[in-house]
């Protein structure tokens, strides 16, 4: 009688474990994945205003300025384009939600960018001012 008492009493300290521990669990899973994203989202802003700065310092040099710099982009930056020369856009996937980011630039910029330029990891940007310093050229540096 006493063995099955004992029995019972381990199987609802049990229980009562696990309706503690399961919804701690979801709730940690839901905030790695929160901080993930803004991590992630803080990350790709940081970029974006960056090279936009590059581009306004290339633009006020002389013609033919040269700057690089380096950049490491983060896990989840799905694509990266500029377009009509007054805006950089970064697509984001982090944990399936996609995100848009944009960049308007004071000055015209231009480049184009293939998978490999926006992968994750640490990269190299050349900005050149062009057409007599009238626009920037972005363009990824590949050793």
């Amino acid at each position: 009688m006493k063995q099955s008492q004992a029995a019972v009493e381990f199987l609802f300290i049990i229980g009562f474990a696990m309706l503690l521990l399961i919804p701690s669990l979801a709730l940690f899973a839901r905030f790695v994945q929160e901080s993930s994203y803004t991590v992630t989202t803080s990350q790709v802003n940081k970029i974006g205003n960056v090279m936009l700065s590059t581009a306004i310092q290339a633009y006020h040099g002389t013609n033919g300025t040269i700057i690089v710099i380096d950049i490491n982009f983060p896990k989840g930056v799905k694509n990266m384009t500029i377009i009509d020369n007054q805006q950089l856009v970064f697509i984001t996937d982090i944990g399936g939600a996609l995100s848009e980011n944009a960049y308007y630039s004071e000055i015209p910029i231009n480049g184009s960018f293939n998978e490999s330029d926006y992968s994750d990891g640490l990269k190299k940007f050349k900005f050149t001012a062009v057409n007599a310093g009238s626009l920037v050229q972005i363009e990824r540096i590949v050793k």
